[in-house]
């Protein structure tokens, strides 16, 4: 199985600390972060994915934001600025697997600011702002590091097209 990411949700499970618009959202959002921190891979999909999801079961919340065009909009920022740090073009079917060395140099990128475009008008940009100057101490998503095997580290990152 995979976890099905937008692009700017790709951005969001940085600093995600357990809280969301609903506390429905919070729960799937805990999920999602389980499922990662299990080593699922990660699959970049363009419209609802699973962050989402907690949205479009609950009509009563509202139009899901994954609907909005503005976030179509973080996402294709997100995935440029991802890309650009793996040293190739993301852009939906695209999967990997979040090691520990990816999720800290996702960080601290995230931290310097070289992969805050698609942040720009987020209403939780000050709350990740937050996040990332606490060291993410508080963000749910944490990976152990993997033992190294004779020759190298084990579970290296999957980058490829799906399909």
């Amino acid at each position: 199985m995979t976890v099905r990411l937008r692009g700017h949700h790709l951005l969001c499970m940085l600093t995600y600390e357990g809280v969301g618009y609903t506390e429905k959202f919070a729960r799937n959002f805990d999920a999602v972060v389980a499922r990662i921190r299990g080593q699922e891979a990660i699959e970049i999909v363009d419209g609802p994915d699973d962050v989402c999801r907690a949205w479009i079961e609950a009509p009563e919340a509202g139009e899901p934001h994954c609907a909005l065009h503005r976030i179509g909009k973080r996402d294709r920022l997100a995935l440029e600025a991802v890309g650009r740090l793996l040293g190739q073009e993301l852009a939906a079917g695209w999967a990997l697997v979040l090691t520990p060395d990816l999720l800290e140099e996702l960080r601290a990128r995230f931290r310097d600011g070289t992969l805050r475009q698609a942040c720009a008008h987020c209403e939780w940009f000050d709350t990740c702002t937050a996040a990332a100057g606490a060291g993410f101490g508080n963000s749910l998503l944490a990976l152990r590091r993997l033992p190294l095997a004779p020759d190298g580290p084990v579970g290296p990152p999957v980058r490829q097209r799906i399909g």
